[in-house]
């Protein structure tokens, strides 16, 4: 039997869809409201769907320093369908003397940001109108050298009031940190809920955080729970909207062990990672089930198909205490996606170590993340940044997912590949830059089949070893759930 092919971005932005949005990572949306209909007998409302009208993606990971480069990139999708409006990347500060924003006017339009030398302020990229559907913002942390030496990369992402950090830990040389950025212009309250392998971790210091508006709060775990050899963190905005990021160094002395940042994610009872890099070194799962005892299955996708290693068909998962799964023989060095199966609701993350010997050690984490049920754009791609790669995961039905690479400005593509992935497996694609790419931009859109989950992953050849960062590629949302409210017999809801 042929699948239907999905509608293109086009169709949905002319013709929004009836059902209510796919709920998940995408841009903060701020819908006009259409006036309803009276409500003659009471009732509530139902919710609708709106377009995009407004967009904002923080970037809270710069943290440029004398040896750490901090590069923000932005791009708003070349397609038709994304035809008017207008996008902005600026510096997230109350400072007078910050810089003016760039300013993005037509589609197909990138700019790319590079803060080095001192430490950086968060970056902001903002659309509206139809660039609000298309637009995206990616960030990248590059040390070549000393005690922080290591490569991590990311995609900006839209606040949010309730995720999860899994990763990370507070003992001798490593320092994880954990970066809220509030983009309002009031201030938001947080509370961490902080989890290692011995049970909840209670501190005064992690309650009431309040992170002041258009500003960063960093919080560092080894001052709220020293030792401790790995974390979960579930981060709550009690009042406003934070964008979440954890970052995470390792150093033995002035030996560097790695850089990375820890995505944000989403907890559940079904959870896919759709890239964990095979290595010479070591890849730990770690679980929490912060609630009740769960009992956990774990499924590899390779490019051969789906294995269940010994040891993995199920896990004991004591509630409350994080526990660290190993991996590598499971793996057997090669590249796989991971399927979580619980019976209850786990928070997950993965840490990868590359590299055998110090000198060339580097730091990895990937965490799940949702399905391209839209397509996805990356910013900023250059073929100095190393090899970038798109790992293409299908663990249900087979999948057919189209590439483009556009240069900055252009809206044709000068590459284009359909990539068919097979059921219950992974297919990696390199992107081709070359010397001359600045600044191109890939979009990733799923054509027909099962949910297929999608990762990008860079390596980068140094004299001082292989540096190499993954990041998952979110999908852009055409549309908005618009609540629906209480009316009142014989009054005009609003």
């Amino acid at each position: 039997m042929t699948t239907a092919a999905r509608p293109s971005l086009l169709d949905r932005l002319r013709r929004p869809p009836i059902t209510a949005a796919v709920a998940g990572l995408g841009l903060v949306v701020l819908a006009g409201l259409g006036q309803l209909a009276p409500q003659p007998t009471g009732g509530i409302v139902p919710p609708t769907t709106e377009p995009l009208a407004s967009g904002e993606l923080v970037c809270g990971g710069t943290m440029a320093t004398r040896t750490v480069v901090s590069t923000v990139s932005a791009a708003v999708v070349p397609t038709p369908a994304v035809a008017q409006g207008r996008a902005t990347l600026a510096a997230l500060t109350t400072k007078a003397s910050a810089s003016r924003p760039t300013v993005l006017a037509a589609p197909g339009a990138t700019t790319t940001r590079r803060l080095t030398g001192v430490p950086a302020a968060p970056q902001l990229a903002q659309a509206r109108g139809s660039f609000a559907a298309g637009l995206a913002a990616d960030q990248q942390l590059l040390a070549t050298g000393g005690a922080g030496r290591g490569l991590a990369v990311a995609p900006c992402a839209p606040p949010v009031s309730d995720t999860w950090i899994v990763g990370g830990g507070a003992t001798i040389g490593r320092l994880t940190q954990i970066l809220l950025t509030n983009d309002d212009d009031r201030p938001a309250q947080v509370d961490l809920e902080v989890y290692g392998p011995a049970g909840p971790v209670t501190s005064s210091a992690t309650t009431g955080l309040v992170v002041a508006p258009s500003s960063r709060r960093v919080v560092r775990l080894s001052s709220i729970a020293p030792g401790t050899a790995s974390f979960a963190v579930h981060v709550i905005a009690r009042t406003g909207r934070v964008s979440a990021l954890g970052l995470d160094q390792v150093a033995v002395g002035l030996v560097p062990l790695g850089l990375t940042f820890l995505p944000p994610s989403s907890a559940g009872t079904r959870l896919v990672v759709p890239e964990v890099p095979g290595t010479s070194g070591k890849s730990r799962l770690l679980l929490l089930a912060p609630d009740v005892d769960a009992t956990v299955s774990v499924t590899m996708v390779t490019g051969d198909g789906t294995i269940t290693p010994v040891g993995l068909d199920s896990l004991d998962v004591q509630a409350g205490k994080l526990l660290t799964v190993d991996l590598a023989p499971g793996a057997a060095g090669q590249d796989v996606g991971l399927v979580i199966t619980s019976d209850h609701p786990v928070a997950a993350g993965v840490e990868v170590t590359v590299g055998e010997r110090r000198k060339f050690a580097e730091l990895d984490a990937v965490a799940p993340t949702a399905p391209l049920t839209d397509p996805a754009l990356v910013s900023g791609l250059s073929a100095v940044n190393g090899t970038q790669t798109v790992v293409l995961t299908a663990p249900g039905k087979a999948s057919t997912v189209k590439l483009e690479l556009f240069a900055s400005g252009s809206t044709t593509p000068s590459w284009t590949s359909t990539q068919h992935v097979a059921a219950g497996t992974q297919s990696a694609v390199v992107v081709p830059l070359t010397a001359s790419t600045r600044d191109a931009m890939l979009l990733v859109t799923p054509q027909s089949g099962g949910a297929v989950y999608a990762a990008r992953r860079i390596d980068l050849p140094f004299s001082t070893g292989h540096m190499l960062a993954t990041a998952a590629l979110l999908p852009h949302r055409a549309t908005a759930e618009v609540p629906g409210v209480a009316s009142v017999p014989g009054s005009s809801v609003r």
